[in-house]
């Protein structure tokens, strides 16, 4: 059932994207078009996919989209007494970071909207020295001699100081579901709750994967994909289409998640919130 669900999501989002239906559309009602029977309905598409386009590049749907989801959890704040160890059970980071293309060590996935959880989880590792880091990611096209995200996102945290005694990794995760059911069983449910690193477009489908496993977590989220005080600062058509299609992918996943039972609230609300001792 887990491949079944991870391939057709998969498969789906490839007509699903907003950007690939659109121009899915303008092809189509093309083609039709050259044909004299089809020639009408292929005009409409063609108008449909077209007014489609210049709509969703001119106005900042994707912005409003993705601000709706980033602002649903808030950062963890710094203050004089922030959380102690004891009040934690340690920092769980999900992968999505790592390219696997290994021509000089490791390196960032440039095309990724992930890469700033690792410096976040370097960040918390180094404010909570005792506590174990749980990274949760697999491998979701294997290739020859890959490694899996959780393998590459450890080293890359040794290079920047954490200790790899302190890993926990899980290796066989593809998706956010998969990594919140993983986690629970290479970790102990442990009465504490736990530091959630992730994108802050992503923390809502996250938190409502982890709840449903039975893990609390604090939401740690990173990655910030719009600036709140210069919201619209140089973003070109192409931005817009890209965030529109990022915030449409996490809303539907939301929904998919709510209706496969992968997350018992369709849209996830804080209920810890904490801070990082100053």
């Amino acid at each position: 059932m887990a491949d079944i669900f991870f391939t057709a999501s998969k498969l789906g989002w490839l007509f699903l994207a907003p950007s690939n239906f659109l121009v899915l559309l303008l092809v189509l009602g093309a083609a039709l078009r050259l044909r004299a029977r089809w020639r009408s309905l292929g005009g409409k598409l063609f108008k449909v996919g077209g007014a489609g386009l210049v709509i969703t590049t001119l106005l900042p749907i994707g912005e409003w989209l993705t601000t709706s989801l980033e602002d649903r959890f808030p950062p963890l704040q710094n203050c004089q007494t922030g959380l102690e160890p004891p009040d934690i059970a340690g920092v769980i980071v999900l992968g999505g970071a790592m390219s696997s293309i290994e021509r000089n060590g490791v390196s960032l996935d440039r095309m990724s909207d992930a890469s700033d959880r690792i410096r976040t989880a370097a960040q918390l590792a180094r404010a909570f020295p005792q506590a174990p880091v749980l990274i949760a990611g697999g491998v979701s096209f294997p290739t020859r001699g890959s490694k899996s995200e959780s393998q590459l996102m450890a080293q890359l945290l040794t290079e920047m100081g954490v200790a790899r005694e302190r890993f926990i990794l899980e290796s066989a995760s593809r998706t956010t579901a998969e990594n919140a059911r993983n986690a629970a069983a290479a970790s102990s449910r442990e009465a504490a709750p736990w530091l959630l690193v992730t994108s802050a477009f992503h923390m809502p489908r996250a938190v409502g994967a982890f709840r449903a496993e039975g893990i609390q977590v604090i939401a740690a989220p990173t990655d910030w994909q719009i600036d709140p005080y210069a919201p619209w600062q140089g973003l070109s058509a192409f931005e817009r289409l890209r965030l529109l299609d990022l915030s449409t992918k996490e809303y539907l996943g939301l929904l998919a998640y709510f209706a496969t039972g992968r997350s018992q609230e369709i849209l996830p609300s804080p209920q810890h919130q904490g801070c990082i001792a100053a």
